[in-house]
């Protein structure tokens, strides 16, 4: 008889792919991810489920809130000194140019991770949601960081959410009164061992009526659809 002969087995293979390969895919998936996160910071940004402590503003006046809704009138109205501040085209703007629009204000920062996009996307949002009302309002941003947002970093910052955002900027020393007149606070906090730093700040939402008077604070949380709702009744009064 004779034998088969015997069948050299085959080399195994490996399951490792080769180096080259491997260094490219980690260098994909980081940039896949990092992608993923700016994009979730800019587009989808969702609050917080715990506000800061410096939520709730210091109401001028005899004010009265509703726990249901987050309004706060402010009775009697306070009229808001004029001042000027640094607008996104380089050009000085008078907070007296803005009368005879009602006016949404929003004290923050570019740099803020979380309260700041929400917020802004919540001004997109009310914006969309009030239609032709629209037109009778605007959306301002003052900045509380005027060391790092410059006009042009404020402008390419708010242009990610809406091109007619108003924004306004300016030193501390500037901001400061402005931000008091709302009963309104920021403090820049240092991160030690980090160049970097970060800016608490009251995170309200202002009303001001066309005649350049503060009217509503809106704490922070407050649903939409209730500021679309307030708002439309107080333009349509």
């Amino acid at each position: 008889m004779s034998r088969e002969p015997m069948q050299t087995p085959a080399p195994a293979r490996s399951n490792q792919l080769p180096p080259q390969l491997m260094g490219l895919l980690i260098m994909v998936s980081i940039s896949l991810v990092g992608i993923a996160l700016t994009l979730l910071m800019v587009t989808s940004a969702t609050a917080p489920e715990t506000p800061p402590e410096n939520n709730a503003a210091a109401v001028v006046g005899a004010g009265s809130a509703s726990e249901n809704t987050g309004i706060t009138e402010v009775v009697p109205v306070e009229p808001i000194e004029d001042f000027t501040l640094t607008a996104t085209n380089n050009e000085m703007a008078r907070f007296s140019d803005f009368r005879g629009k009602w006016l949404l204000i929003y004290f923050g920062f570019t740099f803020c991770p979380d309260y700041c996009p929400a917020t802004l996307l919540d001004f997109r949002q009310i914006k969309r949601d009030l239609g032709e009302d629209a037109a009778q309002i605007d959306f301002m941003m003052i900045s509380v960081d005027g060391e790092r947002d410059t006009p042009e970093v404020l402008d390419k910052y708010l242009g990610l959410y809406d091109e007619d955002f108003i924004g306004l900027t300016g030193d501390a020393d500037v901001v400061t009164p402005v931000v008091q007149q709302f009963g309104a606070q920021f403090q820049r906090r240092e991160n030690p061992g980090s160049p970097y730093y970060t800016v608490d700040h009251t995170v309200s939402l202002f009303l001001v009526n066309p005649q350049g008077e503060w009217a509503t604070l809106y704490a922070y949380g407050t649903d939409v659809s209730v500021i679309v709702e307030d708002l439309k009744a107080k333009i349509a009064s």
